[in-house]
């Protein structure tokens, strides 16, 4: 068919219009835009219609939107929209996402389309009035219109993600762009966050409510918890107090008892000569012994006897004698003895090399073999997390103005995996 009205069976002036038939119809003839077709031609001529709603004042319109995390695994939300309906009468239901138009260039990877079932409040799986989907992947919205009763229905929306990988991210426009045409993208970004607001779900007033409850709740543990640890921190500060005067108390007692217990010698006492103690002169001269006295070497075997008056030279112990290494300068400097074989697992095999043995030797490049480059650690690939955010809103208009809509989202994720539709469950992963 070409451009302008249709031309053939039962068009404007054809064979098979009659008297009877214009009046049936209330048809006139003309060039108006408006013609008769018969069923199998337009079968024949169309695969998809679209048709269009015009509302005047008797029609009101509500409207609530939400933002979705969409799954890779398709499926229904666990979130549906719950509608009142009070008066009997044609109902339509609009399922819309947020029109790219307006923000082209910053709509992302991600494209939807969208499809809802419409069903009575609690309606068991599969009973549901309508079955809603768009012609084609990727639709702006999708509707439907019915006379309901009065009533609560359930509108569950389900919202099919696809991802085009080479489209860039809304960062890398923002990035090219910002140089280029900061005014266009200040316009477009304005826009995106004007209708990405949409998705800003406002509280009801009991989940205000319960959202301050829950504030002053966590305020009032919070100030426990920190008046508890004040309490504590006190405690601590005055035990430590305590505990501090008690010691000086206690060294101050000691020091004033001190020379109770010691009592210096008299002249008489310092006139007598003790047998059972070395001679005096003899243990003064202990600490210069090592430095001005040549030390006497008895052997290893050899036992030695502290005798009145005479102070051992060398302990009775067996230790070697201090070993020396030359320096870069010539002279001795003594070497720690090593360390006793239970200090690295009862062996010298085990543990750091001992001092005695001086600083480790060269070490040449056949003994370790080739000297390989450092090896830099693989770079990982940057791989792109499903991240799909479906800003969704759903539009009701009504003959009669007490329509009202109401989000209903799971409270937990065991209720929102009990959602099922048509046999296809929405866990929680799907919100």
């Amino acid at each position: 068919m070409g451009m302008g009205e249709w031309n053939g069976a039962w068009s404007d002036g054809s064979k098979e219009w009659n008297a009877y038939w214009l009046e049936k119809l209330d048809h006139r003839f003309g060039n108006d835009g408006l013609f008769w077709m018969s069923y199998d031609d337009l079968c024949k001529r169309f695969d998809l219609l679209d048709r269009t709603r015009l509302f005047d004042n008797e029609w009101t319109v509500v409207q609530s939107w939400t933002s979705v995390s969409v799954a890779w695994v398709t499926g229904y939300l666990n979130i549906k929209f719950v509608v009142e309906i009070k008066k009997a009468g044609p109902t339509v239901f609009v399922l819309s996402q947020l029109d790219e138009r307006y923000f082209r260039g910053l709509e992302g990877k991600y494209s939807f389309d969208l499809h809802f079932v419409l069903q009575e409040e609690g309606a068991p799986s599969g009973d549901h009035i309508v079955r809603a989907r768009g012609a084609w992947f990727g639709n702006r919205s999708v509707s439907a219109e019915v006379t309901l009763q009065p009533g609560k229905y359930e509108i569950v929306p389900k919202v099919v993600a696809k991802r085009y990988s080479e489209v860039p991210d809304v960062y890398e426009v923002v990035t090219k762009v910002a140089d280029r045409n900061p005014q266009k993208l200040r316009q477009i970004g304005m826009n995106y966050d004007i209708a990405n607001a949409k998705g800003i779900v406002q509280l009801s007033t009991e989940d205000k409510k319960k959202k301050e409850d829950e504030k002053q709740a966590a305020e009032e543990k919070q100030k426990k918890e920190k008046e508890e640890a004040d309490k504590e921190r006190a405690e601590f500060e005055l035990w430590k107090k305590e505990k501090r005067e008690r010691e000086e108390k206690e060294k101050a007692e000691k020091e004033k008892g001190g020379p109770e217990e010691t009592k210096p010698n008299t002249k008489e006492d310092n006139l007598k000569p003790d047998s059972h103690q070395p001679n005096q002169e003899a243990a003064k001269g202990t600490t210069a012994v090592d430095t001005q006295q040549p030390v006497k070497d008895v052997g290893p075997n050899k036992d030695e006897e502290t005798t009145s008056g005479e102070i051992p030279l060398r302990p009775k112990a067996d230790v070697p004698p201090p070993v020396t290494s030359p320096t870069a300068s010539g002279s001795a400097l003594p070497l720690l003895p090593p360390p006793p074989p239970s200090a690295h697992g009862d062996s010298y095999a085990f543990g750091p090399p001992s001092p005695i043995l001086g600083p480790p030797g060269p070490v040449f490049a056949d003994d370790i073999g080739p000297v390989l480059p450092p090896v830099a650690p693989p770079v990982q690939q940057d791989v792109k997390k499903w991240n799909a955010i479906c800003v969704l809103g759903l539009r009701v208009c009504s003959q009669h103005p007490d329509v009202s809509i109401k989000l209903m989202k799971p409270k937990d994720a065991e209720e929102g995996a009990l959602l099922d539709v048509d046999g296809a469950q929405a866990g929680a992963t799907m919100a």
